[in-house]
């Protein structure tokens, strides 16, 4: 029998050996294919594809795959079983058998590099237009395997590179019809194999310029499901983000929308801002557009879910747009409407500013609702109304408050409106500032953000990233009409918070913003006087009796000491019931907590000033308070700036008893015994840089260091002559043997020269010479004191004083002891020789000055005035700065002066003529006054000026600009500012220090002070702060009277040695 019907006979035959069978045949073939004719081969083929249909057997079909590759390899395969054997494959490709999907391709590889490879390609895309899902979509795969040879160098590649250049219709033709079928799977193949034909060249322009007419879009709609998996859905966004970025042809664009947009539930935020694009830029939207709101509505219905800003966007831009067109733009306000959240309110306030009058009025009353984005709408929208006159401001702001009230129920939005509402000052209008200089009130309470941990927190100072409340506009915003109704409600609305207590986070914020609000006196008086009472008592009793809440009480009763800061300027309100009740209950809170003595002790520093008669009435509390109950040492030097203070205040000691007085010294010995065990404190560095301003709270604690208790010690030292010059001749003499056995306990020469002012002016009344005549005549050493004669001059030089007389008793001024001790001596006086050395010593000693000297610099800044050129050019003030000046000292001619005057001329007018001066027993003050002097054409940075202003350590700003105070003056010896900013009747006064300098005086927090009290007062606060600023600056600094009485001693000791030189 031929060897070919025997091998076609036993494929036919052999059920069992199958494996067997294909194996040797495929072994007979491969090398002896030209021994085989045309029909025996076909017969073989066919047996084989027959067997290789039904084969379940792995090994079997992998059998005849292999016997399928050698006819394909060594022989060839006839045209009419191309198609079959497509199939066949496909459905092998989709076999669970790395193995068989392996051969599978290699087949496919095998007959893509044959000759029929052209055909083999027509039947895998008939083989797609079938029915049997597997096939279909193992023939998808073979087509995306084929995809990746595509462009490639070599057989296969070139095969499939030209059939898919050539027949690419062909292929997409086959998959409309695969795709129509909808079935699932098979569409996700369809998509893998589309977005691999969207990577490569082959699919031309030409595929998309005919809408739904052409082949490509035939294909992605028929694509859409309406069931849907997670990997159907992965590659629809991959297809449309591809087309997305495929072409930039305004046809293909638009059928791309329409494509986008018949399959919304698969979208992703990049498709629909790409249809959104589209509206927007071939402005569908606009009121020209024939079909604009329906366009408009979509967008809304359809996608303002996933992304409501840009929808918003969209919208808003086309009314813009449409205003071009017509004025009315109502219908597109209401669609506004109900997109708006808070990712769009300053897109909706752009909008409603278009609005007239009328219209907006209409829309006011959608805006008054208690909503978080609302309120924002409603804050945004008043700021900006406020850049200019606008009336439509005036009508919204008066309708806020109702639901300002109704919102206390929602702190969210309770907040957005306070901010605003807080920011409220006025006159005669009401305008809006930024509201500063509440560090410390924000820190007491916990929201100082640059101190405290505030991740939970509603509302946190400072707060400059608000977009609803701009700071910048709001600094720029122009006034709008007062209305009382809105200002009386608003007050009301506080002190309601304040007493029932509807949130912490609303009390807190209304509690630490309220204060310099009600320090705007024009604002609400005179219409909620009866309000600022309520608020007075109602502070009161909450000192007295703190709510129980998450921070500790003390901290509470500072903020609302603090509070009253802002009650000063209703003074003419006040019963004296109600100054007893503030008083009483500030010492209530002195006695409470160590915390609350800082605030308690910078109220009653202005009280002195401004409720004198309450202050008078609770002295005797006040000192036993200050004697036995304070105990801090951050407190300590505002007791002293106290007593310092209230020495000053004759109608409030004029009644003293000697026992008070008493306790005042006893104060003071105190203080000097804290000082003295404490000498060994480490010193500050100091800054000297160009100043930068202290941004710390005064809340916050300081570190203890040597120049503060020096400082400590120097206001220690003057509550004794301060006071003891105010006591009368018995007083003195009553209370002197008490202040000379304490100062005599450590027997230090500052102690001892403190010694020698007691028995001075326990005798006399009688004042010292500042400056004397020289006198050329002989001198001696008598006790402590050098006595020079020359005639019947006599100039008597001691520490704490120098008197010049002539021989020859009167009795205008001295008592006869006072005589007998300038004139008797205990020891023999010692005769200083005419030695230069001796000359030099006794020259030194006058130069040491007897009491002490300040340099004061004050500046008016007037309305706007920013810059330091702009400042220091001023040779004019307001009104109300000259009264102040002329109550600040007394006015005097520079030329040939005598006084103390800091370094400014006196021989040829180049500081100017007059100048301000003020003195007392134990000081002399000389205020350089940059109005006071002049401006030279030469000079025009005004360097003159800033030579001796620039030098001061402490300087006055009259501040008119309304711009709150940042270093004006640029100096590295700037410590202290003290700012005035006139309010009508009062003023505020702050001190602002140079970075490192802490919080230690009254007014570092603001206080008001009548302009009847303000210069006495800031006369006072000038001298403490130089004092300071002297200590502070000079770590080797020492009194003026321990340095005079070691250099009398000195004299004495040169005199001596040249007494035993003789």
């Amino acid at each position: 029998m031929p060897l070919a019907e025997y091998l076609l006979k036993i494929l036919t035959r052999s059920k069992d050996d199958q494996e067997k069978v294909i194996n040797l045949i495929n072994t007979c073939l491969k090398f002896n294919f030209d021994l085989f004719d045309s029909e025996t081969l076909k017969g073989v083929l066919d047996q084989l594809i027959t067997i290789t249909s039904s084969a379940v057997d792995l090994d079997t079909l992998k059998s005849c795959l292999n016997l399928i590759d050698t006819f394909i390899v060594f022989g060839y395969v006839p045209p009419d079983s191309l198609t079959v054997i497509m199939t066949l494959l496909s459905s092998a490709r989709m076999v669970d058998d790395n193995a068989v999907k392996e051969l599978s391709l290699s087949v496919l590889s095998d007959i893509l590099n044959s000759k029929v490879s052209y055909l083999a390609m027509i039947s895998l895309c008939d083989t797609v237009k079938g029915e049997n899902t597997r096939c279909i979509v193992g023939c998808i795969r073979f087509l995306e395997f084929a995809l990746f040879h595509y462009d490639e160098k070599s057989t296969l590649g070139d095969s499939v590179t030209t059939f898919m250049d050539s027949s690419i219709s062909y292929v997409l033709n086959s998959l409309i019809i695969a795709a129509n079928q909808r079935n699932l799977v098979i569409s996700i193949e369809v998509l893998k194999l589309v977005l691999k034909l969207l990577e490569l060249p082959i699919i031309k322009k030409h595929h998309f310029s005919l809408s739904k007419r052409s082949i490509l879009w035939k294909l992605l709609y028929a694509l859409q499901n309406q069931d849907s998996t997670a990997d159907y859905n992965h590659n629809m966004v991959e297809l449309f983000n591809k087309l997305q970025n495929l072409n930039s042809n305004s046809v293909f664009v638009a059928e791309t929308v329409s494509f986008l947009k018949a399959n919304p539930s698969i979208l992703r935020s990049y498709n629909i801002k790409f249809i959104l694009k589209y509206y927007s830029e071939n402005l569908l939207c606009v009121y020209s557009s024939p079909n604009w709101k329906t366009n408009c509505r979509y967008l809304i219905d359809t996608y303002y879910k996933v992304l409501p800003a840009d929808v918003f966007r969209v919208i808003k831009d086309a009314c813009m747009d449409s205003r071009c067109i017509r004025e009315d733009i109502s219908d597109y306000v209401d669609m506004l409407f109900e997109c708006i959240n808070e990712g769009n309110v300053e897109s909706l306030v752009e909008v409603l500013l278009l609005l007239d009058l009328d219209k907006f009025k209409e829309v006011v009353e959608r805006l008054l609702k208690v909503d978080v984005t609302l309120a924002k709408v409603d804050v945004l929208l008043t700021i900006r109304l406020c850049q200019r006159p606008d009336e439509r401001a005036d009508y919204l702001f008066q309708r806020l408050l109702p639901i300002v009230k109704q919102s206390v129920a929602s702190a969210d939005v309770f907040l957005i409106f306070a901010r605003l509402f807080m920011a409220m000052r006025g006159n005669d209008d009401i305008h809006f500032i930024v509201v500063k200089n509440i560090d410390g009130l924000c820190d007491t309470l916990g929201r100082n953000i640059d101190y405290n941990d505030l991740k939970d927190a509603k509302w946190v100072y400072p707060e400059n990233h608000l977009g609803y409340f701009p700071v910048g506009e709001i600094a720029t915003s122009k006034p709008i009409s007062r209305d009382t109704a809105t200002i009386v409600g608003w007050c009301d609305l506080c002190i309601d918070i304040l007493e029932n207590f509807y949130d912490w986070e609303i009390y807190s914020f209304v509690l630490s913003h309220f204060c310099p609000q009600v320090a705007n006196f024009s604002l609400f008086s005179p219409a909620a006087n009866d309000s600022i009472l309520t608020l007075t008592r109602l502070i009161c009793r909450q000192i007295r009796s703190p709510r129980e809440l998450d921070i500790p009480v003390g901290n509470v009763q500072v903020a609302l000491i603090r509070n009253l800061s802002g009650i000063t300027c209703y003074k003419s309100l006040l019963s004296k019931a109600d100054e007893d009740q503030i008083i009483s209950s500030v010492l209530f809170a002195l006695q409470s907590w160590n915390k609350t003595g800082i605030p308690c002790l910078h109220f009653l520093y202005i009280a002195t000033y401004e409720f004198p008669e309450s202050i008078k009435k609770f002295l005797s509390p006040i000192l036993t308070i200050l004697q036995t109950r304070i105990s801090s040492p951050l407190t300590s030097t505002l007791i002293l700036d106290f007593l310092l203070g209230l020495s000053d205040m004759p109608n409030l000691i004029s009644n003293f008893t000697t026992d008070e007085f008493k306790r005042i010294f006893a104060i003071a010995f105190k203080f000097i015994q804290y000082s003295n065990d404490n000498a060994d404190k480490k010193l500050t560095s100091l800054n000297l840089d160009d100043s930068k301003i202290e941004k710390r709270p005064s809340t916050q604690s300081f570190e203890i260091t040597k120049q503060m208790i020096l400082y400590i010690t120097a206001l220690s030292y003057s509550i004794i002559p301060s006071w003891f010059l105010k006591m009368n001749l018995d007083q003195r003499k009553q209370l002197a043997p008490y202040i000379t056995k304490e100062l005599l306990v450590t027997g230090s020469l500052r102690d001892l020269a403190y010694v020698e002012f007691i028995t001075r002016y326990t005798q006399a009344a009688v004042g010292s010479v500042i400056f004397i005549d020289k006198i050329d005549g002989p001198s001696w050493i008598v006790d402590d004191s050098i006595v020079s004669v020359k005639g019947k001059e006599v100039v008597i030089r001691r520490a704490t004083s120098v008197d010049q007389f002539k021989v020859g008793i009167g009795d205008e001024l001295a008592t006869p002891s006072f005589v007998l001790n300038q004139l008797m001596c205990q020891k023999e006086p010692i005769r200083l020789s005419d030695d230069p050395a001796i000359r030099r010593a006794i020259s030194v000693l006058d130069r040491i000055p007897l009491v002490n000297f300040f340099k004061i610099g004050v500046l008016y800044v007037g309305p706007d005035q920013t810059t330091e050129d702009e400042i220091l050019s001023n040779q004019l003030g307001s009104k109300g700065y000259h009264e102040f000046l002329v109550q600040l000292g007394d006015l005097i001619r520079l030329k040939d002066c005598t006084k103390y005057v800091g370094g400014l001329d006196t021989k040829n007018d180049l500081d100017g003529n007059l100048t301000v001066h003020y003195q007392t027993e134990v000081t002399q003050m000389c205020f350089h006054v940059a109005t006071m002097m002049p401006n030279e054409k030469e000079d025009p940075h005004f360097d003159n000026k800033k030579r001796h202003i620039g030098n001061d350590y402490v300087n006055i700003y009259w501040n008119e600009s309304g711009h709150p105070f940042e270093s004006f003056v640029s100096s590295q010896f700037s410590f202290i500012n003290i700012v005035i900013e006139p309010l009508g009747g009062y003023c505020s006064v702050k001190s602002y220090r140079k970075e490192g300098i802490p919080g230690i005086f009254a007014t570092t927090h603001f206080k008001l002070i009548s302009n009847d009290n303000l210069a006495k007062m800031v006369r006072n606060l000038c001298g403490i702060s130089a004092q300071f600023s002297d200590v502070w600056s000079d770590p080797g600094w020492e009194f003026s009277w321990e340095r005079r009485i070691r250099q009398v001693r000195k004299v004495s000791k040169l005199g001596k040695q040249t007494q035993q030189a003789d």
